[in-house]
Parts: structure tokens; C-alpha cells; sequence
């Protein structure tokens, strides 16, 4: 296929369109996806891909389509900042490289196929000064993008565990994957919530500009997946089960009990409830 590196001719547009027109029937997509992936050759892209009766048509109700967005700017943070350290639950301070990453990720046009969300995350080339590639730690972007894929799949198998069993601490096995109550959060709401259940896929691609041998395998790379009260239980048992660091409970103490040297419970009233805190 050739195509002129020069848009200022006057055929360009017409030698773009047979070459894109060949790629349609070579690769069975249409047109419009293969110009999108054209244009984001330095980019890893991410698609969530939500699978539902009343999502057919490619149209959205407005609230769910704003929560969707939000939810999987929810799922980025959560990969981001389980790539710089694994942990069960994430408060409400983050690190600053996960929250600038974040900030620096690019929402792209979104897409038929029930619906779908498209996340852009530019990823700088493996290029060498003399053009070639070039052997390089792996980038802080991509870095995110295969914790991403990883926990999302870890989170997949481990609440399919959980409905066999009814053993949610498969979820806290998972958590060195990049699995946290707030991944899970995201892709409930992803999902439309616990009870709607609905089917949804998390589709990866690598930059073209960049080897994705070292980052996982092949150039796509998708996880379909269905989340429901399996995951819900699950970001529960994560949170009950972890302790949270820097959290204030002011109240008055109506019981102290020391289990064992160097440590103990305290109970307090929280005002409507009680509360409960370890101390050591």
C-alpha cells in the first residue's frame, strides 16, 4: 500500500481512503476504528466496552453514561497507583505520580458496540538517537496499562472463586495483581451496580511506537469479564479486613480490652453507632 506523505495533494484524501478501505477488509473492522488507531500510534489505548439489552442501540442514559466515565477514571487511578505500591484499599490521598498520570490520560471519541469508553494514555517510543529500537526500562504509562490489565482479569478469577466457594479472602490473594476495593468500586459502577450485572469488556492495546513484547504479549488484549455481588462482597472484605491508615474517630471511650501485650480494642461512641478501633 502506498499513500503520499505530502497532504497538500490534491488526491490525498482519496489514496488515504482506498488504503483504509483495504485495512477494513483485511482486519474485518470498520473504517472509522482503523483511522482512530492511526492516530494514536504513540499511545497505549484502553477501551470498557459495557454489554446490555438497553445499551444496544450505542446510546446511553445521560446519568449512566457521566457515571461510566467517572468510574473508569476511577479504574485508571487504581491501576496507576497500584503500579507504584499493591494494597488492599486506597484513601482518599493518592500519590502525586498516579494523580498526574491521571491528569495527563486523554478521553477519546466514544464508540458503537453496546457503548464505549475510550481512554488514550501516551506512551513515549522506544527509539534510539539513531531511529532504532531501543532496549529501555519500560515507562511509568505503560507500566500502569499492564497492572491495569492484570488486576482486571485477577479480579475476574478471583470472584468467580468466590462464587464456588464463598471464600471472598481470594480477593486479598489477588491484591500483588493490583486488586483494591477501589478497582473493585470502579468496576462495579462500570457495570451499572450489583444488581444489573451487566457483561463488560476492558480491550488493551499497545502503542505501535513501542514493543509490547516486554509488556505482556500480543498488540490487543482483551478481558470480558462480569461483575455482580461476588465483586461487591468482595471490595467489602477487602475493606473490613484492612486497616486504615490516618483516620481520626473522635468520641467517648465506654471500653478499653487489651488481648495481648502491645495491643487492644477500644470501643467508643460515634454518635448514632458504635464504633470500633484497634490500637498498639
Amino acid at each position: 500500500m502506498l499513500l503520499p506523505l505530502d497532504r497538500g495533494l490534491r488526491d490525498y484524501a482519496i489514496r488515504l481512503g482506498e488504503v483504509l478501505s483495504l485495512l477494513q477488509k483485511l482486519e474485518a473492522r470498520s473504517e472509522l476504528e482503523i483511522l482512530n488507531d492511526l492516530s494514536t500510534v504513540s499511545s497505549d489505548v484502553f477501551r470498557v466496552r459495557v454489554e446490555a439489552a438497553d445499551l444496544a442501540s450505542g446510546s446511553v442514559p445521560m446519568e449512566d453514561g457521566v457515571a461510566l466515565v467517572e468510574k473508569a477514571r476511577d479504574l485508571l487511578l487504581a491501576a496507576a497507583s497500584a503500579a507504584i505500591e499493591p494494597r488492599a484499599v486506597y484513601g482518599p490521598k493518592r500519590a502525586i505520580r498516579a494523580m498526574d498520570y491521571v491528569k495527563r490520560a486523554r478521553l477519546g471519541q466514544t464508540e458503537r458496540g453496546s457503548y464505549v469508553v475510550t481512554v488514550i494514555s501516551r506512551v513515549p517510543p522506544a527509539l534510539d538517537g539513531a531511529g532504532e529500537v531501543a532496549v529501555m526500562a519500560e515507562p511509568f504509562e505503560r507500566h500502569v496499562m499492564v497492572t491495569l490489565a492484570r488486576a482486571v482479569a485477577a479480579t475476574q478469577s478471583a470472584a468467580e472463586r468466590a462464587a464456588l466457594t464463598g471464600d471472598f479472602t481470594a480477593f486479598r490473594e489477588r491484591v500483588r495483581d493490583g486488586v483494591s476495593a477501589n478497582l473493585c468500586d470502579a468496576l462495579v459502577g462500570m457495570a451499572g451496580g450489583v444488581e444489573r450485572k451487566s457483561w463488560f469488556a476492558v480491550q488493551l492495546q499497545w502503542s505501535r511506537s513501542r514493543s509490547s513484547s516486554r509488556s505482556g504479549g500480543s498488540p490487543n488484549r482483551s478481558i470480558r469479564a462480569r461483575v455482580g455481588a461476588g465483586c461487591g462482597r468482595g471490595r467489602q472484605n477487602l475493606r473490613e479486613t484492612t486497616p486504615r491508615d490516618d483516620y481520626e474517630l473522635v468520641g467517648p471511650v465506654v471500653r478499653l480490652e487489651r488481648r495481648a501485650p502491645g495491643g487492644g480494642e477500644v470501643t467508643i461512641v460515634d454518635l448514632s453507632k458504635i464504633a470500633r478501633a484497634t490500637f498498639g
